[in-house]
Parts: C-alpha cells; structure tokens; sequence
C-alpha cells in the first residue's frame, strides 16, 4: 500500500534520496499522466454534449497548476478541487458527485481561473 500523498507523514523518510524515490514511483506516476492524457485524447474525439461541463475543462488547468507550482502541489491541488466551505451547502442544487466543487468556477469563458501559487 502507497501512503497518501496528501500526508505530512508520507514526506521522504531521512536517508531515502530522490533516486529511490523516483525508482519506488516514476511508474506509477507515469501511468496516471498517461490515463488523464487518454481521457482528454477521447474526450476531444467524443460527440459533443449539449451541456457544458466544467470538469472537461478543468483539467488542462490542473495540468498547468500541478506543473507551475514550485512546492506544496499536493495541497495547492487539493484546495484547488475541494469546497472551501464548512458543512453542507443547503444553496446548492441536488447534483451528482462530480470532483469538482462549483465554486471552482473553471470555464471555458475564464481562461486561468484555478488560484496561482503566489511567487
């Protein structure tokens, strides 16, 4: 079992170096970029849907954020999904689980809208 990511405890234990690191999770890394990559390659042959959907075009802007931001990407990229709120959200309309929360405001009319790690 891998230890979660998101964990302060799942940081390098002391003497194990970035070349153990990378032998230990390079594959499996490898293999998600290439499952996001595979969904957007089919997404983009698919028919079109009537409803826009902001998860489509989350995505690249995830991409973006995990590349661009120099440390802490686990968390910048969970704030970046997760509602920000406390609780549950009586304003909101019955909807399906998406893995978006709707104050992520991700559209195609907002070309960046995801927060950027202040520099």
């Amino acid at each position: 079992m891998h230890p979660d990511p998101a964990d302060a405890s799942a940081d390098a234990p002391s003497g194990i170096d970035d070349q153990a690191l990378l032998h230990r999770g390079f594959l499996d890394a490898r293999a998600h970029l290439l499952e996001v990559a595979a969904l957007m390659d089919r997404l983009d042959r698919a028919a079109g849907s009537a409803a826009p959907d902001p998860r489509r075009t989350a995505l690249p802007h995830l991409l973006r954020l995990v590349a661009d931001t120099p440390t802490d990407r686990t968390a910048t990229l969970l704030d970046a999904l997760s509602d920000p709120g406390e609780g549950p959200r009586p304003d909101l309309p019955e909807h399906p689980v998406t893995g978006l929360h709707p104050d992520a405001q991700i559209s195609p009319e907002s070309p960046d809208p995801l927060p950027r790690p202040s520099a």
